[in-house]
């Protein structure tokens, strides 16, 4: 898939951590760079299941998490404060040149969306979706496919994973079918 759709980054969205596993295995084996995304602080805040998990496989995530820090083309976070935990837990994993900070609710100004090679812009998410508000998402590319549609025949959103049943219904109902996609779950062995 990448050698034909020539991707130009990989873009992994914890929690799940896993997601940042397959972002990394993924650049390794294609040589696309990933970009990781923090939307939760979840690895450096005190919570009841960390507090359950032994020492030993605390230092493993710690380990990995430094692995994929370093190996990212970049890091977004919400807060600068995040991005200044994330420096301090993880010393010499980070660079500040490749800290994004991007707030939640984000509402400044947004550069001009120039289409790269091809006529779609795909984005991906991959996992489970049960337990995420997505509605706004609908609505917002609703929006835009009546404010303009040119623009809007140019997204493509693939969903991929568990759950994915209502969130194609209300695509449905909002005439999202032709930009919103779904699938089910795909296991290799």
């Amino acid at each position: 898939m990448a050698a034909r759709k020539r991707p130009d980054v990989i873009w992994a969205t914890a929690g799940p951590v896993s997601s940042f596993v397959v972002a990394q295995r993924a650049s390794q084996r294609t040589g696309v760079p990933y970009v990781l995304d923090f939307r939760d602080a979840w690895t450096i805040t005190y919570n009841e299941f960390e507090a359950r998990r032994p020492a030993w496989a605390t230092r493993l995530v710690r380990r990995a998490l430094y692995r994929f820090l370093k190996g990212a083309q970049a890091v977004t976070f919400r807060y600068h404060t995040e991005a200044e935990c994330y420096w301090r837990a993880y010393r010499g994993a980070l660079d500040a040149s490749r800290i994004h900070i991007i707030p939640n609710g984000y509402e400044g100004t947004i550069d001009e969306f120039v289409v790269p090679n091809g006529d779609k812009c795909t984005i991906l998410y991959a996992g489970t979706l049960s337990s995420y508000r997505y509605d706004t998402l609908l609505q917002a590319l609703h929006y835009l496919k009546t404010s303009d549609p040119a623009r809007a025949r140019r997204l493509r959103l693939l969903f991929i994973g568990e759950d994915m049943e209502a969130l194609a219904d209300e695509a449905a109902v909002l005439g999202l079918s032709d930009i919103v996609e779904t699938a089910g779950l795909t296991l290799s062995r």
